[in-house]
């Protein structure tokens, strides 16, 4: 039997999609139009004040808008004291698959504290993907089978550049929000029908599906401008390999955390399985997380200062 054998631009191009999903690649997803996700109505009022109580899924949820639910969402990950938990997913490129794992931590709300850890192994190879943020210092380290690579981004100068733009608040990513922040890009770029109940195993959860928005198609396919605003069906054969066009997302009904995401092509993909799916498990809720982990002593001099492509990146 013959085995396709892994390469490094396999590997590379998976951790790119795995980037996409947790907002390290911000450009790929960002929308020219920030636009955050807003309640509206009375409904959208009763919903938060339901899902503040002890029991969240009493809300009818299934009647909001699917934009309305993801601020329901951001609302409550912003509440815990801190998170910590699993993380797992299997990247499908190149008709290969690639499956890792890692782990997940969140700070207290207000100190942007984060910590994405991921690593995979293929062909006896293993690439990782770390990401920490302590609140002054976003630093990004991969390590592929052949190089490797530390970025850093000032946070300050990139709160003080958003500050002073005209244009509306711009998701940061999750590099230096968290989940909140991947919650917010997804609910910038992605049009989300209404949820529906379901489950994930035997977890009830709320499930939203959603598309990528015109402007954001525009913005990743500009030959194709004009057909899009003119309502046409865009050749999405033509999109970046590493960006989705649609996006499922798993909420957990008593508690709006988001325990799976896929990613997909869409029409245009050949595959079975979609491009991407993560998944978080072993969730703990209001964790004293240990500092440390918000800690990061690079030993790798080489160290490449990305704050203005950041900043850029989310205008």
């Amino acid at each position: 039997m013959r085995h396709n054998r892994p390469n490094p631009t396999f590997h590379s191009r998976g951790l790119a999609l795995i980037a996409v999903a947790i907002g390290s690649i911000a450009s790929t997803l960002g929308a020219e139009s920030p636009t955050p996700a807003v309640l509206q109505g009375r409904a959208g009022e009763q919903a938060l004040l339901a899902t503040q109580g002890s029991s969240p899924a009493m809300a009818d949820l299934t009647s909001l808008r699917g934009q309305d639910v993801i601020a329901l969402a951001v609302g409550r990950l912003q509440q815990y004291g801190g998170i910590g938990c699993r993380v797992r997913y299997r990247v499908e490129i190149f008709n290969q698959a690639l499956v890792g794992s890692g782990n997940y931590y969140q700070g207290t709300p207000g100190s942007r504290h984060s910590r994405m850890e991921l690593k995979l192994q293929a062909a006896n190879k293993t690439c990782s993907h770390l990401q920490v943020c302590d609140g002054q210092t976003l630093w990004t380290y991969e390590q592929f089978p052949e190089s490797r690579k530390l970025t850093r981004v000032n946070v300050e100068e990139v709160l003080a550049a958003l500050a002073q733009s005209q244009q509306p608040a711009s998701p940061l990513g999750m590099g230096i929000g968290g989940l909140p922040e991947l919650l917010r890009r997804l609910d910038q770029s992605i049009e989300f029908a209404p949820p529906q109940q379901g489950k994930l195993g035997n977890w009830p959860v709320l499930r939203l599906e959603g598309r990528l928005k015109p402007e954001t198609l525009v913005k990743l396919l500009p030959k194709q401008k004009e057909a899009i605003e003119a309502g046409e069906a865009p050749d999405l054969r033509k999109l970046p390999p590493q960006a989705p066009y649609q996006v499922v997302l798993y909420l957990g009904q008593a508690d709006l955390f988001p325990y799976r995401l896929e990613f997909d092509r869409g029409p245009a993909s050949k595959q079975e399985q979609p491009m991407l799916v993560m998944e978080f498990f072993e969730v703990q809720f209001n964790l004293a997380v240990d500092p440390e982990r918000f800690t990061y002593k690079p030993s790798y001099r080489n160290i490449q200062d990305v704050t203005a492509k950041y900043i850029e990146q989310l205008r």
